[in-house]
């Protein structure tokens, strides 16, 4: 998936894919939805960091929600860009982009009840947290 996901520059990439959910994890999800909130939140770490740095993907349980966490040691954003300019629909600061990306990823990780966390410092990376509640607390709106 990662080699198709930003071109053939990027193919040979420090990616680690951790999966820490117990086999007896159920998950009901939407398998297109996730893996397209994924791969644009792979892309956006895969275009910000330089080929040594790492990128990873963890899946994990806590108290029966399930976290989906991509982390990435690029050059992160500072509070005031996320919570002004990262969600805003046709803004953006790629060379090559059109500024829908997170945009979309938001409201995908919406649609399917979920909980989009970002924690990032100027010059360390970012993580971005998506919690989806386990399907007893969802609260339908």
């Amino acid at each position: 998936m990662v080699d198709n996901l930003a071109g053939e520059k990027h193919a040979k990439r420090r990616i680690e894919f951790r999966n820490k959910l117990k086999e007896s994890t159920i998950f009901y999800h939407d398998s297109d939805l996730i893996r397209r909130i994924v791969e644009n939140l792979l892309i956006n770490a895969i275009e910000v960091t330089d080929s040594d740095e790492q990128i990873s993907v963890v899946l994990t349980e806590d108290n029966g929600d399930i976290h989906l966490t991509i982390s990435d040691e690029g050059p992160g954003m500072t509070q005031s860009f996320i919570k002004h300019k990262l969600f805003r629909p046709f803004e953006t600061t790629k060379k090559q982009g059109v500024g829908i990306g997170m945009y979309v990823t938001r409201e995908m990780v919406k649609a399917h009840h979920g909980e989009l966390e970002i924690t990032s410092k100027r010059g360390k990376g970012t993580t971005m947290d998506i919690r989806f509640r386990k399907k007893e607390e969802r609260v339908e709106v």
